[in-house]
């Protein structure tokens, strides 16, 4: 039971990271992405889901498990519960410190120069850990250039 339920975090775990990879990348959230560019994270995510997908349900017998053995249903959410949050503040974390140059000056075509944004739409142009201090601070750096011009 705990090698499959070790699986299924891994599993979870692994298509999440593609999943919020595939929605950033095709949201234009710089902020969030592992790579520069959109088509190497479309590439990523598809990878990820796929092989995810493809590992869990077609190698090592899980499918006999599940069915026989499995996890319970309420394992299930649990762990599911696990994996995706863990994998939503590795994202944060990983895309914080592989973006750490990003910021509102930088030269991203979609950017809106003058313009403040709120919630998600800040990290079209910052880096989540970046755009937390500026939360906390009450400034955001597009507004702070804003007021210096």
């Amino acid at each position: 039971m705990e090698h499959l339920a070790g699986h299924y975090l891994l599993f979870v775990f692994i298509a999440a990271c593609g999943v919020i990879q595939l929605a950033a990348a095709y949201s234009k959230l710089w902020g969030l992405l592992f790579f520069k560019k959109r088509v190497p994270s479309y590439i990523f995510a598809a990878v990820a889901i796929g092989g995810a997908f493809g590992w869990f349900f077609g190698c090592d017998n899980h499918m006999e498990e599940i069915m026989h053995t499995g996890l319970e249903g309420a394992q299930q959410v649990r762990f599911f519960l696990l994996a995706t949050i863990v994998a939503a503040f590795f994202t944060l974390i990983l895309s914080s410190v592989i973006n750490r140059g990003l910021s509102s000056s930088s030269e991203q075509p979609e950017v809106s120069a003058g313009i403040t944004k709120e919630g998600l739409d800040t990290l079209r142009e910052e880096n989540y850990l970046r755009a937390l201090l500026s939360s906390i601070r009450g400034t955001t750096s597009v507004s702070m250039r804003k007021d210096k011009k």
